[in-house]
This record gives C-alpha cells, sequence and structure tokens, in this order.
C-alpha cells in the first residue's frame, strides 16, 4: 500500500470521525454520505466504477451494515458507512486489512477495560478510532 491523495484524503476524514465518534459516540451522517457520494463519482469520472477491489470493498461496508441489523445496532450504522468508505477509496485488500487490525485494537481494548477497568461487557466503545488506527498500523507495516 502507497501513500497517494486517497489514502491521505482517507486518514484525514478517518481522524475528524474519529474525534467526532469519541466525543459523542455518533457519526454525522451527512459528511460521511458526502464523502462515500465523491468516491462513487469519483470512481464513475475515471471509468473504474467496475472495478472489483472497490465494488468488494464497499460490499464490506454492506456486510457491517447487515451486521449492524442483525445485532441491534451493536455496531453502529455510522461505522459501517464509513467502512463502505474505505472500500471505495482503498478497495477490497486493503479495507479487509484496516479491519483486521481495527479489529485486533478493538478486542485489546476491550479486554482491557473488562479486565483493569472493571468494566461491563455491554460497554460501548467508540470503533472509528480504531479504524483510524488500524490504518496506521498496515501503513507502518508496509
Amino acid at each position: 500500500m502507497r501513500w497517494d491523495w486517497q489514502t491521505g484524503f482517507v486518514f484525514l476524514c478517518l481522524l475528524l470521525w474519529s474525534v467526532e465518534d469519541m466525543r459523542s459516540q455518533r457519526i454525522l451522517l451527512g459528511p460521511v454520505l458526502a464523502v462515500i457520494a465523491g468516491g462513487i463519482a469519483g470512481r464513475i469520472g475515471s471509468g473504474s466504477l467496475l472495478m472489483w477491489d472497490t465494488l468488494a470493498g464497499a460490499a464490506a461496508g454492506i456486510l457491517f451494515w447487515g451486521f449492524s441489523c442483525l445485532t441491534g445496532e451493536r455496531m453502529g450504522k455510522g461505522d459501517a458507512l464509513v467502512i463502505l468508505c474505505l472500500g471505495l477509496y482503498l478497495g477490497f485488500r486493503v479495507t479487509l486489512a484496516v479491519l483486521l487490525f481495527a479489529l485486533l485494537l478493538s478486542s485489546c481494548a476491550a479486554l482491557y477495560l473488562l479486565l483493569v477497568k472493571k468494566k461491563a461487557a455491554q460497554t460501548a466503545i467508540p470503533f472509528i478510532p480504531f479504524l483510524t488506527g488500524g490504518l496506521i498500523c498496515l501503513m507502518a507495516v508496509r
């Protein structure tokens, strides 16, 4: 994975969305939807809308949307839209790697909260900061 304008743009968006997620445990849908629309428009403009890597990456977000609906939004729909956004801009393989790092990081944080801070298993933690951390980890190992 190389650092290009798309990666930089997604990283900047993730940073901003992370702050919002940590502050209010909510994602403002307007900016996320605008970034998604921009990603789709960019793919259409470049003639690469049908790239399988892009579509599969976006499908990861749709899968998480379904997971959100099935679990009563234990993982929010805003998180799923951000994952869809990652898939549009970064493609399937990079999105999958970011998700794996994010899930690993969030699992470590959850264990810390459970064992050290004695929080309940139902304690909500924001996920977007872990996606940001996942992208940072991926950039560090590549």
